[in-house]
Order: C-alpha cells, then sequence, then structure tokens
C-alpha cells in the first residue's frame, strides 16, 4: 500500500527519526510515532484520502493532522524521498480497508497514539 518494499519503509522510517530528533523541532509533541506520520501521509498522498478521514482513523483533530503531514513532508524533502503516486484514489475509509483487505492487509480501525 506504501509504494514501500518492507526494507524501504523501515530504512525510511529511520531516517525521518534522525531528522525529526534534531534540535530544529519545533511544535507540538507527538500523539503518535514516526511511523503512523508517515503512514498517514502516505495514504493521504498517495491514494488522496481526505485529511478529515485520516483524523477520524488516526482519532486526531483535522488541524494537529494537518501539521503532522506538513512536517512529514518536510521531513521527506529533507531527506531527498518522496512518496510513490498512484493512479488508484480513495475516498472513504471503506474503499481504504476494501483496498487493503484486496491486498492482503488487515489495518486497525483505529490507529493507536504513542504512549
Amino acid at each position: 500500500m506504501t509504494g514501500h518494499t518492507h526494507t524501504d519503509w523501515n530504512d525510511l522510517i529511520t531516517i525521518l527519526t534522525a531528522l525529526e530528533h534534531q534540535p530544529a523541532r519545533r511544535g507540538p509533541a507527538p500523539k503518535l510515532t514516526t511511523a503512523d506520520r508517515l503512514l498517514i501521509t502516505t495514504l493521504h498522498h498517495r491514494f488522496r484520502l481526505s485529511q478529515i478521514k485520516l483524523a477520524a482513523l488516526a482519532d486526531i483533530n483535522v488541524e494537529n493532522l494537518n501539521h503532522w503531514i506538513q512536517n512529514t513532508r518536510r521531513l521527506l524533502q529533507r531527506a531527498g524521498r518522496t512518496i510513490p503516486t498512484t493512479p488508484q484514489r480513495l475516498t472513504t475509509l471503506d474503499a481504504f480497508f476494501a483496498y487493503a483487505a484486496a491486498h492482503g492487509i488487515t489495518p486497525p480501525t483505529k490507529i493507536k497514539p504513542a504512549s
């Protein structure tokens, strides 16, 4: 679903985590992990899933979600990485769950916040 191999995805999370913990980081403390924020950003950009739907999935408000998507995009840019595109468009969470199921993936109904 992400357009990355499992190894590339894990490497990207490691890179973004390192960039995120550099002193320049500002803004609210993350409620979601780096991996969660990367997944949300990927779903938003790759499948054009709306921020409102993703906020419901992540159980956070849209303003915070928007902040984390922007932050993750900046980290991706600093890392010289992009999100692979696809012509597939998912406009509802039902479409997202159906797409995931069709690809053998059982996503959680909610993204668990970081502790």
